[in-house]
């Protein structure tokens, strides 16, 4: 707390003013927000059984996971079990973590750059368009962000305090982390391990004990939580998805892991939802012709239409923000500057510079070379990104203002290339919000024009510095503020900021399209206003609550009335069907296969046992014509139902789909 002390009244107002305003953002539609029917589902689950909730169980009879850890959800399953199944209360807990990261990115910048530098980084967070979407949906790239700019102010504290405890802190930041977004967490450790190291003074020794003990610290508190689900019975102890062995540690570092880079690499791995055989589990590759709509399979994913209109307005200022940092390192450089213009000797800024470069770096590398399935895989480097942007602008703007010799046009300069690249991010972006670059012209040539005319008087400096504020933030504010109309806040498998890419619409949705297809008021409101014209919600309005479809509704119907005492209800290889009925009806089904239909569960000897034991009766299979991946266990399991239970119903349970099931009847045939 004690970053609050000294500040001025004007920057504590104008902090609690942009938290109010972010708070309002990110809750603006919360009752539109929508649900992933697939992680909701286990949300649900969640909140019913203490087994579920430790394991991240999609069902509440906790037979199968997620093919994730589950740490962003708990916090979504305590809301349900307070406030009942709602979107928002599902969103709720995400808008909380985004308002806690504005927050943390203030710390940051005022410990690094005095009052004004918080502001503007407390500002430029809160309306990254990317992170507006995303803190208002039920997604677990929230809670990623939040704990990421959270471990670096603890690093950032240890830096500046000397004490390696603090260090400590950052590394149970990174294992919640890890909790929630599984190995991306360990994007940061490469900036807290340096933060640390080169902003503490002291003996090199020490610093490299503390260093050491702050990454087993981080590794013990991120493989902790599997580490005690694995110490789990293993008759008790649900089914890991995504592998074929259920071990936890297979699902996170192989199926999650390493196979995002090389498919197959791990044993035990299931194979990558854009390599499964049939069953549209998964995203398809991306045509050829699409690559440079769609984020998902390109190198350059940054620099493309459908990410940099998210997360990439400030590229050229924090790029020069860098750039100038590093280059006042230089001792020829640093010679030709005033007293103070240089990090030489300032050991705390200098390695939070190093710190921020690292974080934005290691993530953009890595999720270059990984296969991407949604864009907010990339929410978390908006933090780096805005304080790099605002360290540089003020340098800059700091030069132009002084009149530094051969740097007072550097910011005119840096202000041209902002224009020219939101521009172009402008022109190539969506179709719908093209007129915007006649904005960002005109903006950024009348701030240009101001930084070269404007110099020599004090009010012309304060309009250079406001005109100059306004030009670089005018487009991602304006595209932030868009997710208060429906159907431009993207989805809650996909958060997304104003319109979209056609081409990356289709690719971004699977999960909620196809893996776990419910009704189409359970998945993104988002999505079904696409084309009901821009027109602004209520604030804080709650669409209606979910239900089956009348399809659905007959199969629960026609089970519950037979099935007696008997939960789960059914057993089915149609995940869609299962998800539907545990976030409808509360109740439960077992999912065989999982979400990527390749797991081997349950084998054909547990389905037997569950029938004998009377904990089923009815197994519903998709008819044999319906595509799916190639899974023996299931195969077998399908085979003896169809050859030894009684057909009772059939229809188009699956939502959305002409794909036909049949209800089996199983009673006394185990």
């Amino acid at each position: 707390m004690h970053v609050f002390r000294g500040q001025p009244r004007w920057a504590l107002i104008s902090l609690a003013s942009l938290l109010c305003a972010a708070a309002l953002l990110y809750t603006w539609g919360i009752g539109y927000s929508g649900v992933s029917p697939y992680y909701a589902a286990s949300a649900v689950s969640m909140s019913r059984r203490p087994l579920a909730l430790l394991t991240g169980a999609l069902n509440p009879a906790a037979t199968i996971t997620l093919d994730k850890l589950s740490g962003a959800f708990v916090p979504q399953a305590l809301a349900v079990r307070i406030f009942g199944v709602h979107a928002w209360a599902m969103s709720l807990p995400q808008a909380i973590e985004g308002v806690i990261t504005v927050l943390a990115a203030w710390a940051i910048a005022v410990r690094w750059r005095g009052t004004l530098a918080g502001v503007l980084t407390a500002g430029g967070v809160a309306f990254t368009p990317m992170l507006a979407a995303m803190f208002g949906r039920p997604m677990e790239d929230g809670m990623l962000t939040m704990t990421c700019a959270l471990a670096v102010l603890a690093a950032q504290r240890a830096a500046l305090s000397g004490h390696g405890r603090w260090l400590l802190l950052a590394a149970c930041w990174v294992g919640v982390g890890f909790q929630a977004k599984m190995l991306q967490a360990w994007f940061i450790v490469p900036a807290v391990l340096l933060i640390y190291l080169l902003g503490t003074r002291g003996r090199v020794a020490r610093r490299v004990v503390w260093a050491a003990i702050g990454a087993v610290a981080m590794l013990l508190a991120s493989i902790s939580w599997i580490t005690v689900i694995e110490l789990v019975p293993a008759a008790v102890r649900p089914f890991a998805d995504g592998t074929t062995d259920g071990n936890f540690f297979t699902m996170v570092f192989g199926y999650n892991g390493i196979d995002r880079i090389v498919p197959g690499l791990w044993p035990g791995s299931v194979p990558q939802l854009d390599s499964a055989a049939g069953g549209g589990q998964g995203a398809p590759s991306a045509p050829v012709h699409d690559v440079w709509l769609n984020p998902q399979h390109s190198p350059v994913k940054m620099l493309l239409p459908g990410l940099a209109t998210q997360i990439g307005w400030l590229y050229p200022v924090a790029f020069a923000g860098a750039l100038i940092e590093t280059a006042l390192l230089l001792p020829g450089i640093r010679r030709r500057l005033p007293a103070g213009a240089s990090l030489a000797g300032r050991r705390a800024d200098l390695a939070m510079l190093v710190g921020l470069v690292a974080w934005f770096g290691v993530t953009a590398l890595l999720l270059a070379a990984a296969w991407v399935p949604h864009a907010t895989y990339y929410g978390p480097i908006a933090v780096p990104l805005v304080l790099l942007a605002v360290a540089g602008g003020m340098r800059l703007f700091d030069w132009w203002r002084d009149r530094v010799p051969r740097w007072r046009w550097a910011a005119p300069g840096v202000m041209l290339a902002s224009t020219a690249w939101q521009t172009v991010v402008s022109a190539t972006g969506p179709a719908p919000a093209r007129w915007s670059a006649l904005v960002v012209v005109a903006v950024g040539v009348i701030a240009t024009l101001v930084l070269v005319t404007a110099q020599r008087s004090s009010s012309g400096r304060r309009a250079a510095a406001i005109t100059m504020i306004v030009a670089i933030a005018v487009a991602p504010v304006a595209w932030s503020t868009l997710v208060i109309f429906p159907g431009l806040g993207g989805s809650a498998s996909d958060a997304w900021a104003g319109p979209r890419p056609g081409a990356h619409t289709s690719a971004a949705q699977p999960r909620a399209a196809t893996a776990a297809t419910a009704p189409a008021t359970a998945t993104a409101t988002a999505t079904s206003d696409q084309h009901s014209g821009i027109r602004l919600r209520a604030p804080f309005a709650v669409q209606h609550d979910l239900a089956l479809t009348p399809q659905q509704r007959e199969l629960v119907d026609y089970v519950v009335a037979r099935a007696g005492d008997r939960h789960p209800l059914f057993a089915t290889d149609t995940l869609a069907v299962a998800v539907s009925v545990i976030l409808e009806t509360h109740d439960d089904a077992i999912p065989m296969g999982g979400f990527s239909q390749q797991a081997p569960t349950p084998t054909l000897a547990q389905l037997r046992a569950y029938l004998r034991a009377g904990t089923i009766r009815y197994v519903l299979l998709a008819d044999p014509d319906v595509p799916r991946p190639a899974n023996p266990t299931l195969d077998a399991a399908r085979a003896w139902v169809r050859g030894h239970c009684t057909p009772a119903l059939a229809g188009e349970f699956r939502s959305g789909t002409s794909q036909g099931q049949t209800l089996y009847d199983c009673r006394a045939k185990a």
